[in-house]
């Protein structure tokens, strides 16, 4: 079990590492994004769900990097909570997206320190292969 908690911890130090580096350079993608017309009217719909759901509600926005959906979101739902392992991603957005109802922290998805049944809607958006799925799915639900 040690042995388990020992991998799983440096994982976790490894995925932070990375993230902090990629999000304090500028997250420079740029040679990606020319494939991401696959996948555009996924994310529209995926985005009109999530603001739909998110109406008056208590939100957790889980893995959040720089593309939080804050901005967007601050003035529909009750509560905007957003996660992200990298302290980078979380300091830039603390800096660029102020709202009374609107909070970032540092923070494990597969270790969440929030209450039970706090939220109402949780969502993520390629943070899946980041994680332990069985981990996570038992953090979430």
């Amino acid at each position: 079990m040690a042995e388990q908690s020992a991998t799983m911890n440096a994982r976790l130090e490894s995925e932070r590492a990375f993230h902090d580096r990629r999000f304090e350079d500028g997250d420079q993608r740029h040679d990606q994004l020319k494939y991401y017309w696959a996948v555009e009217e996924g994310s529209d719909r995926f985005s009109a769900l999530i603001s739909d759901l998110a109406r008056d509600a208590d939100v957790l926005e889980y893995g959040c990097g720089l593309e939080s959906r804050a901005d967007a979101l601050k003035s529909v739902a009750g509560s905007f909570h957003a996660i992200d392992i990298s302290e980078a991603a979380i300091r830039q957005l603390s800096e660029t997206v102020v709202a009374p109802n609107v909070s970032f922290s540092v923070m494990d998805a597969m270790n969440l320190s929030f209450p039970d049944a706090t939220f109402d809607l949780i969502y993520g958006s390629g943070i899946v292969h980041h994680l332990d799925t069985d981990l996570s799915s038992k953090e979430v639900a």
